[in-house]
């Protein structure tokens, strides 16, 4: 019963943020699904996910021997 008490929102909400806040976490998210997108039209990988590969890739045996070890 407490857990559903809890719910009513009796506490303090947080401050508001400022329109100029709002239109840049917009900007800044807009920009970070684009991002995703022109990485799907292009066909290219993210960053960690190529370097991953890579890495597997160049170390050969002695990558597999510290994987193994762990």
């Amino acid at each position: 019963m407490i857990f559903f008490q809890k719910m009513r929102g009796r506490g303090q909400s947080p401050p508001r943020v400022s329109l100029v806040e709002v239109c840049w976490s917009w900007i800044g998210s807009f920009i970070g699904t684009a991002a995703v997108a022109l990485m799907h039209l292009t066909k290219t990988l993210h960053p960690p996910g190529g370097a991953t590969a890579l890495i597997a890739v160049i170390g050969g045996e002695s990558v597999y021997r510290v994987i193994s070890m762990s």
